[in-house]
């Protein structure tokens, strides 16, 4: 029998269909980004410092002389003294200010491209891969096309600075639930573990609480 009446078995069919090209494109998405971070590796990095971790910061580094750290705030934030940029869809990339076309262009780390540019003029081209590498950014703009094929998100899954998230979400359930729960792809694939249950009071209103203690 191929189906009943309703058709599931077919529908679960094409379920499971989906399910299994979404797992090979993702395998494939990461073999991709693997490898193009392997040649950014190979190019060449400057020298990384790391510095203790406090509260919701789950990695701090710094490269010549300049201090970058992932902070969750509200997702999983790239924090450059007051700037801030979500790793989730950012990228280093050279070009003018998205609001001044026609100003110069610099390197500079951004969301999509056209937000706010947190630059890294300063960094050394060895700079910016060692920045690249650690926070899962791709680098456009340097004559590699390869980056235009691949996904930010998925990059950043495969840097230092995702295993430093995924260590401070499993110690800090609570706080990872409520910051990041507008991503909740991003929750699954933390496996930050469950909340407990809410606790049901036994009584029905304030009302029936102040006749029962006193009020």
């Amino acid at each position: 029998m191929d189906k009943d009446s309703s058709g599931a078995e077919p529908a679960q069919d094409l379920a499971n269909t989906a399910q299994t090209a979404i797992t090979e494109w993702r395998l494939n998405m990461q073999a991709q980004a693997g490898a193009y971070f392997d040649g950014l590796r190979a190019q060449g990095l400057a020298a990384v410092q790391r510095h203790a971790l406090r509260g919701r910061t789950f990695v701090d580094i710094s490269i010549e002389g300049r201090r970058f750290k992932g902070q969750v705030r509200k997702g999983p934030q790239l924090v450059v003294g007051d700037e801030e940029c979500l790793l989730t869809c950012a990228s280093i990339s050279f070009g003018a200010d998205f609001l001044n076309p026609q100003g110069t262009p610099h390197w500079a780390v951004s969301k999509y491209r056209t937000q706010q540019r947190i630059a890294v003029d300063d960094l050394t081209p060895e700079g910016r891969r060692a920045l690249a590498c650690e926070f899962g950014l791709l680098i456009h703009g340097d004559g590699d096309m390869e980056s235009e094929s691949l996904l930010a998100s998925e990059c950043f899954m495969l840097s230092r600075a995702w295993s430093g998230l995924r260590a401070w979400a499993v110690a800090n359930p609570t706080v990872a639930r409520k910051q990041l729960r507008e991503q909740p792809g991003l929750l699954r694939h933390l496996e930050v573990p469950p909340g407990r249950p809410r606790r049901h009071s036994r009584y029905r209103s304030i009302y029936d609480f102040e006749y029962l203690v006193g009020s």
